[in-house]
């Protein structure tokens, strides 16, 4: 139960089940609250075909009292799982991680739930983050969890690119980078082996950044190809993100050129100060 915790405060922490959440539902008689889901490994799965999707929720009565219920989830593709008992844990009354073990590259659609009080209902998923600069979509679908280190970091996420180009895509870890909420980016990436997307094709990876500081959360994942193309994508809260920025180059983007003045003793100005203390930190380092 304590790895458990631990192992979920360090995924909040670093800001990977932010995106879209907390969801919520009910039928009058219980409340439902998503908040947040995430990939971990399935034990003994030697050809990684699968995987557990990992849901966060609670399920409590209008007294605030836990409730039961049983659980499917449906994907993008309408195949169904129920949730797997052995892989459900309670995190305290009334909340617990749901596990469905399902294909690699499955997407939730929807999870119904049917409680022993009222009426069954659904929630709804909202739609994957995604940025495009019209050529190439840059998809997020989540993180995976593959365990953590008190003393540094990691953090692997499911990223999907479609090049929809007329030449080939050359693409490798090194073509993507992670930002934190302080601005601070990692670069060293790995997890695939260099290849080519064809045009008109579509890939899906795994990419790990490891390590990063445990304090980091990720904020937004950048794809930079050889062309200098840019895609910023959101997959954590910042206190001034900009949703999906796609960029040509460094030196020209519009939105923050067109910026209106920001207050430095607002949350926002507060953290443009940092992050112009950690450009200096890291000038001097270099």
């Amino acid at each position: 139960m304590k790895r458990i915790a631990l192992t979920m405060m360090l995924i909040m922490a670093m800001g990977l089940v932010s995106q879209g959440y907390p969801l919520v539902g009910g039928n009058g008689v219980v409340n439902c609250t998503v908040f947040g889901a995430f990939k971990s490994i399935l034990p003994l799965d030697h050809e990684n075909k699968n995987v557990i999707m990992n849901v966060d929720m609670g399920l409590v009565g209008l007294d605030g009292n836990p409730v039961l219920a049983n659980y499917t989830m449906v994907d993008g593709n309408d195949r169904i799982y129920g949730a797997i008992r052995g892989y459900c844990r309670d995190v305290q009354p009334g909340r617990r991680i749901l596990g469905f073990v399902v294909p690699r590259e499955a997407v939730i659609k929807t999870v119904r739930v049917e409680p022993v009080e009222g009426a069954p209902f659904t929630i709804e998923w909202p739609d994957l983050p995604e940025a495009n600069d019209g050529d190439v979509y840059l998809r997020y679908y989540g993180a995976v969890e593959k365990g953590f280190q008190v003393e540094k970091g990691s953090v692997t996420l499911d990223v999907g690119l479609t090049n929809n180009l007329s030449y080939p895509l050359p693409i490798s870890p090194e073509n993507f980078s992670l930002e934190d909420q302080w601005g601070w980016r990692y670069v060293e990436a790995t997890g695939f082996s260099p290849h080519v997307l064809g045009p008109n094709e579509s890939g899906r990876e795994w990419i790990t950044f490891d390590p990063i500081s445990p304090l980091s959360r990720p904020a937004r994942l950048e794809f930079r190809c050889a062309t200098d193309r840019s895609l910023w994508i959101q997959i954590g809260d910042t206190v001034d993100m900009v949703d999906a920025i796609s960029e040509s180059s460094r030196s020209g983007c519009s939105i923050c050129d067109a910026a209106e003045p920001v207050d430095p003793n607002s949350p926002k100005g507060r953290v443009a100060a940092t992050r112009e203390r950690l450009a200096m930190v890291k000038g001097n380092i270099s």
